[in-house]
C-alpha cells in the first residue's frame, strides 16, 4: 500500500482494482502473521519493534523505488547507472551503520 501511495502521490500513477486487492491481501496476511506470533506467546515489545522496523523499511523502499522510477523515465538516466548509484549508496549506508555499531572489527 505504501508503494502504491507514493506512486500515486509522486508519479500520479493509476492502479487496477486487482492491484488494490492484491495489496489488501498482503496487508491481511501480514496482520494474521503478527497476530499468530502474539498468540504463540512471544514478547509483545519485540513484536511491536519488529512491526515498526518493517513498516519503516517498507516506507523507505516505497520512496526509493518511486524515485528510481521517476529518475529512469523523467530524467532519461540509464538503468545501469541507477542500479549502480542505488547499490553504492546502500553499501555506504550499511558500512557506516556496521562501523558505528562495532560490527566491523578485525579478527
Amino acid at each position: 500500500l505504501v508503494v502504491m501511495l507514493t506512486g500515486i502521490i509522486i508519479l500520479g500513477k493509476r492502479f487496477a482494482p486487482a492491484e488494490y486487492g492484491a495489496a489488501l491481501l498482503s496487508v491481511a496476511g501480514l496482520y494474521l502473521f503478527s497476530v499468530a506470533d502474539s498468540v504463540a506467546g512471544s514478547d509483545k515489545s519485540d513484536s511491536l519493534k519488529a512491526i515498526g522496523l518493517m513498516l519503516l523499511a517498507v516506507a523507505f523502499e516505497a520512496t526509493v523505488s518511486t524515485m528510481q522510477e521517476r529518475a529512469l523515465h523523467q530524467k532519461q538516466r540509464p538503468l545501469a547507472e541507477m542500479i549502480f548509484v542505488t547499490n553504492s549508496l546502500g553499501a555506504i549506508i550499511l558500512l557506516t551503520t556496521a562501523a558505528r555499531g562495532g560490527e566491523l572489527s578485525l579478527l
